[in-house]
């Protein structure tokens, strides 16, 4: 009863503490008239103060706060509450990245600022390391490229472009890897989801329905938007209509603008709220890591709850600037090192060749160092699996080729192996009608048994076999290698992954939370 009695004093001191900072009632959210731009109006002036004055009510808070709180979660309000530096952190999709928005107007952004205000004796530093039109697979095998340095919280918010089918044994694999490999850091940070609310007007059709159990099974917290605002939307109630919550663009309402982002602010500050509330009750003691069963760093890590994936363990991404290193200057010929896009983005080594006709282009129009070739195309990519500190022993890789499908231009790729390595030659079609996009490709390679004092380098190599006229481009960006489980390479398929943006965030959005708070949001 003592525990029943303090959970009900928790929701209720919450939900007084919710009324008095928001000052209204949930229908009183927002006027028509302030809706009139497609933007909420409120007040940002108590984001430089640990009040927060709440656009969402008492129920909506409640009902999007999943499975608080684990010993990590204690960890981590106390060293905020004892002053120690604190560095949190995002991975996940465009719904944690500003669209038609500032950055100060993101989420993350907003929620970072509370924190830095609600703690002021704490070193507070944020990462915001999303990249857009990415699942889990891409944090999975690139992270320690996304997150190099230690991190006590890292939000994980991928759910946007994970499939809505009730199924989870395949769909959720790289979901589960990412999971794992983020509470098996040495840090032990806090891993925590964000379940965002998509445009849909069906409850279910939604991706948590199968993340969920991954959620409970791994101890992890997460935040439901779609708990909270779900029925708000549905209805069509003022504040929650898609073209008020969400940025139109082309007739189309996906992305957060700025009220959208605030409200699931709203929850990520309850959610800290309420932690503390129920920690300062002595109500999360003793509970055992929700990883290391045993207690004990690096013993006895918790089993999985779905199918083992292919992939063993990420070895490196190799991209853009990294990529020259690994390409063998000697036999490679026809491609050049540079980009094609607009905005100085997306670099990658280009060849241009017809194999049956001419390239129907003006050379002049090609992109800077790329000439029709007379001959085939080859680029030599080398690597040696010590270079990635391989396991002893590894016998199959993964090599993931990421490449630039488009309607414009692009043509045929194929991709074979030797030296030190064997694999299935692999023919690639970058074509695709009416988008451009960076797409990948997986293929198993086997190392071969080399002699005392062989070469132990593995070459695999790109031909532009593209028949020309109006397909005739290739581009390579980069490629990913990660270790194999055995026995599962017939298992390749489970390899790919969404990465549609391409590239990393190489230079992720950092916020020191002490400097944010002396500035005004746009």
């Amino acid at each position: 009863m003592a525990v029943v009695s303090s959970a009900l004093f928790l929701f209720l001191s919450l939900t007084a503490a919710a009324m008095a900072s928001r000052g209204l009632q949930a229908a009183e959210l927002v006027s028509e008239q302030q809706l009139g731009s497609g933007e909420a109006a409120y007040d940002l002036a108590p984001l430089s103060s640990p009040i927060w004055n709440y656009t969402l009510g008492p129920g909506d808070l409640r009902k999007s706060m999943m499975n608080c709180c684990n010993a990590r979660m204690v960890a981590l309000l106390r060293a905020l509450e004892e002053g120690e530096n604190v560095t949190v952190a995002v991975v996940g999709g465009s719904f944690s990245l500003p669209d038609h928005i500032s950055s100060n107007d993101v989420w993350f952004s907003l929620w970072l600022k509370w924190l830095a205000a609600r703690y002021p004796r704490a070193n507070i530093k944020g990462i915001n390391a999303c990249v857009g039109a990415s699942n889990a697979g891409l944090s999975f095998l690139c992270l320690k490229e996304m997150l190099p340095e230690p991190v006590d919280l890292v939000f994980v918010d991928y759910t946007p472009n994970l499939s809505s089918k009730l199924e989870i044994e395949t769909k959720d694999l790289y979901l589960e890897q990412l999971f794992r490999a983020l509470l098996a850091r040495p840090e032990r940070p806090v891993v925590m989801g964000v379940e965002q609310m998509l445009p849909e007007s069906v409850f279910f059709k939604s991706a948590e329905v199968t993340t969920a159990p991954l959620y409970q099974f791994y101890d992890i917290p997460w935040i439901s938007v779609r708990n909270s605002l779900f029925h708000h939307s549905a209805n069509n109630e003022t504040g929650f209509e898609a073209t008020q919550m969400r940025v139109v663009v082309g007739g189309q309402a996906w992305h957060y603008n700025r009220h959208g982002h605030r409200m699931v602010a709203d929850l990520a500050v309850h959610f800290f709220r309420a932690a503390e509330s129920m920690m300062a009750q002595g109500l999360l003691e003793g509970q055992p890591d929700p990883f290391w069963q045993d207690g004990k760093k690096g013993h006895m890590a918790l089993h999985r709850m779905l199918r083992p994936h292919p992939v063993r363990r990420p070895l490196g991404c190799v991209l853009a600037g990294d990529l020259p290193r690994f390409v063998a200057a000697k036999s490679s010929v026809g491609w050049n090192f540079t980009t094609d896009d607009r905005n100085g983005a997306k670099w990658g080594y280009i060849s241009a060749y017809g194999a049956k006709e001419p390239p129907a282009v003006n050379a002049s129009s090609l992109p800077k160092g790329v000439f029709i070739s007379k001959t085939q195309p080859r680029l030599d990519l080398e690597w040696d699996a010590a270079t990635f500190n391989a396991s002893r022993g590894s016998g199959s890789f993964a090599f993931v080729l990421a490449y630039l499908a488009s309607y414009e231009q692009t043509g045929y790729g194929s991709m074979s192996c030797s030296g030190a390595c064997s694999c299935k030659e692999t023919h690639i079609d970058a074509y695709i009608p009416e988008h451009s996009l960076t797409l990948v490709r997986p293929v198993a390679i086997s190392l071969n048994p080399q002699p005392a004092g062989g070469s132990s380098v593995c070459r695999v190599s790109l031909a532009n076999v593209s028949p020309g006229g109006r397909r005739f481009k290739f581009k390579v960006l980069g490629f990913i290698l990660a270790e194999l489980e055995a026995g599962m390479e017939k298992d390749m398929s489970l390899v790919s992954f969404m990465w549609h943006a391409g590239g990393l965030n190489t230079k992720p959005q950092v916020k020191h939370a002490r400097k944010l708070l002396g500035r005004q949001l746009s």
